[in-house]
């Protein structure tokens, strides 16, 4: 069911039946009359004022040269390849190629076009058309000539045809191509700009392009359509920005392309603009409608704008004017109303050119017949003239061709080639209900290119920056001058020759921008530096230093080697395995230069730690075999070794032991230690009580002291009596914390393969009695919840977008212990849960989790194929218990609300169920209306129409796949069966019924009822407000046959009943019997994005 808007409410005139608005701008003066609209009343004499390009400038974008042959007969015997001097253009040298061939037996030439074959790069590339002619030598007779078009790059670097010409028509007199054993070979190529080579734009034309991010080509050719509309970027520079302001990030950000654009000499980049858009990267990669993205960015700017002092400086610039009126012609009564637009979408199919577009958009439609106009009660049903009028043109008109066309064969968009000419000066003065004081007459300024179809390509735009006819095309990074005929005519689209349909078939303009003569001072004003804040300035600066000297630092990275410095802070509050998480711990980055020695090294960072180089003592941390870190002794003779001869990793982790008075030192200085007879041993405490694990510090022992030597200093450090019992163990990695037993005995007897870094865990010992108090009572048992603890996050399985909700779990935890804790996270019935792994190729859902499951959450969240496992989960609420899930199968619908909106819910059905189970499972799901039966049905849709009606009795099984929407049946249809006569589907469409949109229903016919009635009732179903009731074409279909009702039509059962004779079974396509369609304008996207391609939102 078709949402409905509420008509605008005019006021009505006292003098006349004329309802209009206050303004007098939007006064209705009458309907244009295009018929008298003649081509020489629009056509304005162009000047085109093309900045010519040297011949000899190395830079030009064509070029015309030749190559002289002789001994042409002589040519296949010499088996020889000939290559002409070269020619440069677009700062790339160009030889003309000739090859010796020999085709079916007969001698033959193969000529071919080569660029740059001498450069050793193979990141060069260039696309070029040319033709490759031989020269008649005799006056009055055509050269022959062929033409080519290719991308070259290092691979490909000529190209051209391998039998061109064969000798026997060389030689033939008639064509008169050869003279003197001589023959003249001339290529003319037209070359776009390069790619991958030295191409100075900021040289070549004074101007810069935009870096494209991947798929970010449309975002760049309106960028630089809005930084050359000077007035815009001059009201940009003026909207207050702050850093830390959210809302401002955008403003922000587009200023700080605007300024690099108008001062820097190379290519600028927009990944700050479109972070500050809220867009992640994957959004960078998909193509979108740079249409759509026009009123999206210059929406979000105009928000930005306003309390500022450029408020309204887009409406000033964008603006324009019209009136849609509807005019009755046999009676005094007329309806309009005005409003503004910003841009205007015209017509490209059948239309050889924008006047006739324009002349499209302002003629009258005649409202006749079945589709008389509603004057109110006073006059009734009246014949009418409808349209619109342009009452004022803005100084900047934005102009959206619309080349795109919905194909109900492949129910998909489709772009239109067509030729469609546009004019370089614009005169629209036919088309004003009124003259405006000044001419409405325009200078195209640019042309927004796209080459592709509807789901993909490529977009550039040539610009006139002054308005001088002096064009640059500006093709991502690349900038180049370009001709008017290459700007324009070669953007009508459509072919001229056979040959152009190889490059031209897809290329054509998709937006234009026109700015009024009369205003082009004004919207071309001079941009310089002083129209740019100074605060401004200055902060745009800072970031642009600040970006420079990171480059720099990434430039340099291999001159340096990072430091990662831990200290025993760093140690603290760590209760997990090791000494620290890699993944969470806050290293103290050291860059120093890989020449330095280590001893240098040292002495820099104890200085910056504030000690003196006898102060501390470096120990690199290494990963171990069975994967934990520990610290590893540095020989004193590598002190005087360079850092890079002594690093393996960057960066490389250190603990650099300081002096600590928290343990009793008596004064800053290092403990004693012996490389050869010492070890560093760490230490940690375990409180069962607590389940807390507590560092302890560090010693520096010798390996023959016994362990209970130990004793006092880990006693002291963990504030126990000097007489407590202690356990100590060794933690090894995290599965094996092995228990000391014998600490009378050294240490290098009581730990198996003693090394520097090895970690003591101690706790006091426990009685029988105080094991029973605690729920984990030793290091190992801490050890082993650890081992399996794990942060999760739940996410809502039909939200993926949703932020989620953390919560810690074990990973040897069963399916009831998982159920049970995220039940309690989320204060929901465990069993009432519904639990989905993540899907390990994208982003979202997989598989159900079966509540049977008896393996742990660890199996579940394994991803296949690693080592690694996914931290999220996804769930949802279900209506009945997990169990009676896991033996019924899923099935997805939408429920229909009493308020017309449509919600997704699942259903349950059991293998042998019916749909008559399902609306009882249903029932307790969804919320019914106030006023409604409280009973609901199922309907089968297809393509946006109704199949039919579920039988209550029809199988669950035959619903796999279908398109099912569930809802609540009104009162007057609560007594009907499913396939009453009494029933009629609906649907609505719009011209043709290939185009079906909206919401589908069903309506109840009542014998003998008069058209107006009928249409009563169905406005109040639907809740159509009158005026849109007044554009709505009533008619019935059947098949492809079309049925207008007349409003004099007389409502009869057997017109609208089933074809006995023509059954239909669930699932074969629409139903045959007749439906109620309603023609209207579809107020939803006109637009059909493709699979992959997501709305443009600006987030910020």
């Amino acid at each position: 069911m078709e949402q409905f808007s509420e008509p605008m409410e005019c006021e009505e005139s006292q003098n006349a039946n004329i309802m209009h608005n206050q303004s007098s701008q939007s006064e209705f003066l009458g309907p244009i009359d295009v018929s008298k609209v003649a081509v020489e009343d629009v056509m304005i004499h162009d000047v085109i004022l093309d900045e010519s390009i040297e011949p000899d400038d190395d830079s030009r974008s064509e070029a015309t040269f030749q190559f002289l042959v002789r001994g042409i007969l002589q040519f296949n015997g010499d088996n020889e390849t000939k290559l002409s001097e070269s020619t440069m253009v677009r700062n790339l040298p160009w030889k003309i190629m000739l090859t010796p061939r020999n085709h079916n037996n007969e001698p033959s030439i193969g000529f071919f076009l080569q660029c740059n074959a001498d450069s050793d790069s193979q990141t060069w590339s260039i696309s070029a058309t040319a033709a490759l002619s031989i020269k008649s030598q005799v006056e009055g007779r055509p050269d022959f000539s062929r033409k080519i078009t290719h991308l070259f790059y290092h691979r490909e670097n000529d190209w051209g045809y391998s039998h061109y010409l064969t000798l026997a028509d060389i030689c033939n007199p008639e064509k008169g191509l050869i003279k003197d054993n001589t023959i003249i070979a001339e290529v003319h190529v037209i070359a776009e700009a390069p790619h991958g080579v030295c191409w100075d734009s900021k040289k070549m034309t004074g101007y810069v392009g935009l870096k494209n991010q991947g798929a970010t080509c449309y975002l760049n050719s309106l960028l630089q359509t809005l930084f050359f509309t000077n007035k815009l970027r001059q009201s940009v520079y003026q909207v207050p920005t702050d850093r830390d302001d959210p809302n401002r990030l955008v403003p922000l950000a587009l200023q700080r392309v605007f300024y690099d654009l108008q001062t820097s000499d190379r290519p600028v980049g927009t990944k700050k603009l479109t972070r500050s858009f809220g867009w992640e990267t994957f959004d960078t990669f998909l193509q979108h409608d740079v249409q759509e993205l026009t009123r999206v960015l210059l929406d979000n700017l105009e928000t930005k704008m306003k309390g500022t002092v450029v408020e309204g400086t887009i409406p000033r610039l964008l603006e324009g004017k019209m009136i849609s009126y509807v005019q009755c012609k046999n009676v005094d009564y007329m309806s309009y109303r005005g409003e503004t637009f910003y841009d205007l979408q015209l017509n490209v199919k059948n239309k050889r050119d924008i006047y006739e577009s324009f002349k499209e958009y302002v003629t009258v439609e005649v409202m006749d017949g079945d589709n008389r106009y509603n004057a109110g009660p006073q006059h009734g049903l009246q014949d009418a003239d409808k349209g619109v009028v342009f009452v004022k043109f803005p100084p900047v008109l934005h102009l959206q061709l619309m080349r795109y066309q919905y194909d109900p064969v492949i129910d998909s968009n489709v772009k239109i080639n067509d030729k469609y000419v546009f004019p370089a000066r614009l005169n629209l003065d036919p088309f004003l209900q009124a003259p405006e004081p000044t001419p409405a007459h325009y200078i195209l300024h640019a042309v927004l290119v796209h080459s592709g179809d509807n789901h993909s390509g490529h977009y550039v735009v040539y610009v006139n920056p002054q308005g001088d006819g002096k064009w640059c095309k500006f093709d991502d990074d690349v900038v180049s001058r370009a001709t008017s005929k290459e700007a324009i005519e070669s953007n009508y689209g459509g072919t001229e020759n056979e040959e152009s349909l190889i490059v031209r078939s897809c290329t054509n303009a998709y937006m234009l921008v026109y700015i009024r003569e009369s205003h082009i001072k004004e919207v071309l004003c001079p941009v310089s530096e002083d129209d740019i804040p100074v605060l401004l300035r200055e902060q745009l600066n800072e970031d642009r230093q600040f970006d420079a000297m990171k480059r720099k630092e990434k430039m340099e990275a291999h001159l340096y080697t990072t430091i990662n410095v831990l200290t025993e802070d760093q140690f603290e509050g760590h209760s997990g395995f090791d000494l620290f998480d890699p993944d969470k711990v806050h290293f103290k980055p050291f860059k120093l230069p890989k020449t330095m020695v280590i001893y240098d090294a040292m002495c820099s960072i104890a200085k910056t730690l504030k000690y003196s180089e006898e102060q501390i003592r470096i120990w690199p941390i290494v990963r171990r075999d069975n994967n934990t870190f520990r610290t590893s002794n540095l020989d004193s003779d590598w002190l005087h070794k360079c850092v890079s001869e002594v690093t393996h990793n960057d960066p490389w982790p250190v603990f650099v032991e300081t002096p600590d008075l928290s343990y009793g030192m008596s004064n800053l200085t290092l403990p004693e230690y012996d490389v050869k007879t010492d070890v560093i041993l760490f230490l940690k405490f375990y409180i069962p009580r607590t389940k807390t694990m507590c560092y302890a510090g560090h010693v520096c022992v010798a390996i023959g002291k016994r362990l209970l030597d130990l004793y006092p200093v880990m006693l002291s450090r963990a504030d126990l009596a000097s007489d407590t019992k202690i356990v100590v163990y060794e933690e090894v990695d995290p599965t094996i914390i092995n228990r000391i037993e014998q600490p009378e005995r050294t240490l290098q007897e009581c730990i198996h393969q003693l090394v520097d870094g090895d970690i003591l865990v101690y706790q006091k010992a426990m009685s029988v009695h105080e094991r029973q108090q605690y729920e984990l009572p030793y290091a190992h048992d801490y050890f082993q919840e650890v081992l399996n603890r794990c942060e999760f996050l739940l996410v809502t399985k039909d939200q993926p977008e949703d932020t989620g909700v953390p919560v810690p779990l074990l990973l040897n935890m069963d399916y009831k212990q998982i159920a049970k804790a995220i039940g309690a996270k989320l204060n929901a019935d465990p069993r009432r849960l519904q639990f989905f792994r993540a899907h390990h190729l994208r982003d979202g859902p997989g598989q159900s989790i079966k509540s049977e499951f008896n393996g742990t959450l660890r199996d579940l969240v394994i991803i296949p194929g690693t080592k690694k496992f996914s931290n999220v989960l996804y769930y949802q609420h279900i209506s009945v218990d997990i169990s009676d899930v896991d033996t019924r199968r899923s099935i997805q619908c939408y429920f229909l609300t009493h308020d017309l909106r449509e919600e997704k819910i699942i259903l349950y059905a059991t293998r042998d169920g019916t749909v008559g189970d399902l609306l009882i499972d249903a029932k307790n799901k969804v919320e019914l209306g106030p006023n409604g039966s409280g009973t609901l049905r199922l309907v089968d849709l297809q393509h946006n129409k109704i199949v039919q009606i579920l039988n209550p009795s029809t199988a669950t099984e035959s619903l796999h796949g279908r398109q099912l929407r569930l809802e609540e049946i009104p009162n007057d249809q609560e007594l009907l069966v499913p396939g009453s006569t009494d029933l009629v589907f609906g649907y609505h469409f719009y011209k043709t019924t290939y185009q079906a949109f909206g919401l589908p229903f069903v309506f109840k016919i009542v014998e003998g009822e008069t058209m107006s009635a009928f249409k009563e009732r169905l406005k109040k179903y639907l809740d159509i407000p009158d005026k849109d009731l007044e554009q709505i074409k009533f008619s019935l279909t059947k098949q492809m046959n079309v049925t207008p009702l007349e409003d004099t039509e007389i409502i009869s059962l057997e017109k609208f009943g089933y074809d006995p004779t023509a059954r239909r079974t669930l699932g074969c396509g629409v139903s045959m019997r007749p439906q109620l369609a309603l023609n209207h304008l579809n107020r939803g996207p006109k637009r059909v994005k493709h699979n992959n391609e997501r709305a443009i939102v600006i987030k910020n």
